[in-house]
């Protein structure tokens, strides 16, 4: 049976982007240290005045970690992210002795906390070692960035407020010669998209599953499409927290 159009240019599409991916490994490399981070969604209810976060060194060597919390925000499908000092690391540098675990604290420093929901990102940075241990000058050391959200909560706002699928929205557009859907959400939580499907011209095609991205409130972001994608289509969207799947139309 002969693929349609869509579906060619959806599986073109992958096969683009994993051989850019390849290309784009270097050799020989030395992978980094093995860091183990609980919880990966941390939140700051309005009634606390920090969370707890736990860093484990799970590798065979010492790792030295820095530890920053940047604001988080969307413009435009685009995430953007800014130092900040409302919500500080304790401690924000910190050296982890192979199997040892270390707490670090997430403190909302900000007495007048902003109403409802704020969002950030917490990123730890695997430092550089001594240059006496930088080990053979004729490989390559990855230093490792992990990447989790933070979301904190002022006035009535709770982190245990399921989203609200009514509130999200998608539009149609190009950029670059390149479909994509633009999806936005105009409510007060954000929407944590865990898959995503397109229906266009009596054809329903996956475009991503896991996690495909954050809607943030007041912002959203951009999922790249198949060419041969057009209005009217609709986004079959399963958000986290929902056991129904939201279905926005997108013009």
């Amino acid at each position: 049976m002969t693929a349609s159009p869509l579906r060619r240019a959806l599986v073109h599409q992958t096969i683009a982007a994993l051989a850019a991916m390849a290309l784009s490994i270097p050799a020989p490399a030395v992978a980094g240290a093995s860091v183990l981070i609980s919880p990966i969604d941390p939140t700051i209810a309005a009634d606390q005045q920090s969370s707890a976060l736990w860093l484990e060194n799970r590798g065979d060597a010492p790792v030295s970690l820095q530890v920053r919390v940047l604001g988080w925000s969307q413009a435009q499908g685009e995430d953007s992210y800014e130092p900040q000092a409302r919500v500080v690391p304790s401690p924000p540098i910190l050296t982890l002795e192979p199997g040892k675990r270390q707490l670090i604290r997430l403190i909302a420093a900000d007495p007048a906390r902003a109403q409802g929901e704020s969002a950030y990102r917490v990123l730890v940075d695997e430092l550089p070692p001594p240059p006496d241990k930088e080990g053979d000058s004729g490989s390559v050391r990855f230093r490792m960035r992990y990447s989790i959200p933070l979301f904190v909560y002022g006035g009535a706002a709770s982190p245990k407020q399921a989203p609200d699928g009514s509130h999200l929205a998608c539009s149609l557009g190009d950029e670059d010669g390149t479909a994509r859907a633009e999806i936005r959400n105009t409510g007060d939580y954000h929407a944590r998209i865990v898959g995503l499907s397109i229906e266009s011209g009596g054809e329903t095609v996956p475009i991503g599953a896991g996690l495909v991205g954050y809607a943030l409130v007041g912002g959203g972001f951009a999922a790249s499409l198949p060419a041969s994608a057009s209005a009217p289509a609709r986004l079959v969207m399963s958000v986290d927290g929902r056991t129904e799947p939201i279905v926005a139309q997108c013009r």
